[in-house]
């Protein structure tokens, strides 16, 4: 009895794995229709933190990784999806974008994991962790909610480095600059990731490690500032 459990839970995991024939056709559909048009639009410009960090975003980026982000805007999901356009990318979503039958399907559909900024359940982060252990890529936006104001990095939520923490998966940096106009170009600074090999999980660890991503997150932006003067 318990070898057939055992080969039933086998084969789900596998099926889960694979994703199933028509799990990801929405999805790709939407990704392949949309990327050249997408791309065309933001002309996505890249800067990395030094000349090591491509090698290691690249490196990183083959495997399962989180993506971590500011948020500076309501499309930066998509050119994260822009930005990493050779692979599927799963994203963390407020649960407000799931309110009805049709946009829970929708959002579920184009990968998005529902999650409560103010009371993150256990269920969402296992379902992150999950995917990062499936070899998955995960955005997340650790500043929990769209800084309206000026640039800059707003406090960082520890929730990041615990779900990286619990796949034993790496931190990828990233910093998307607001563009003042649409027909400007889309800036984006990457940092080395951030693996946490050998972090003890406890609650003093994760807010330090927090603390160093959203540090790593501020040192993207000044590149970007120091671009822009620059550029004048």
């Amino acid at each position: 009895m318990n070898s057939k459990k055992e080969s039933t839970k086998a084969k789900k995991a596998k099926k889960r794995k694979n994703g199933g024939l028509f799990r990801y056709l929405f999805y790709d559909f939407v990704k392949i229709t949309g990327a050249l048009p997408l791309l065309l639009w933001l002309r996505n410009k890249v800067y990395f933190i030094d000349k090591d960090a491509k090698a290691e975003y690249k490196k990183a980026v083959k495997g399962g990784a989180l993506v971590a982000c500011n948020h500076a805007r309501f499309l930066d999901a998509v050119i994260i999806q822009a930005l990493i356009w050779y692979r599927r990318v799963n994203t963390v979503a407020m649960k407000e974008l799931f309110s009805t039958k049709f946009w829970s399907w929708f959002y579920t559909h184009i990968l998005c994991i529902s999650i409560d900024r103010d009371n993150v359940d256990v269920s969402s982060i296992k379902e992150v962790v999950t995917r990062l252990k499936e070899g998955k890529i995960v955005s997340i936006f650790p500043e929990g909610h769209i800084n309206e104001g000026e640039d800059g990095v707003q406090t960082y939520k520890s929730g990041a480095v615990l779900m990286a923490l619990m796949a034993k998966k790496p931190i990828i940096p990233v910093y998307l600059k607001k563009r003042k106009k649409f027909w400007h170009r889309q800036k984006i600074a990457i940092g080395k990731p951030v693996y946490l090999d050998g972090v003890r999980p406890t609650l003093p660890e994760i807010e330090r490690y927090s603390a160093i991503l959203q540090e790593k997150e501020v040192e993207l932006f000044n590149l970007l500032s120091k671009e822009d003067k620059n550029a004048k």
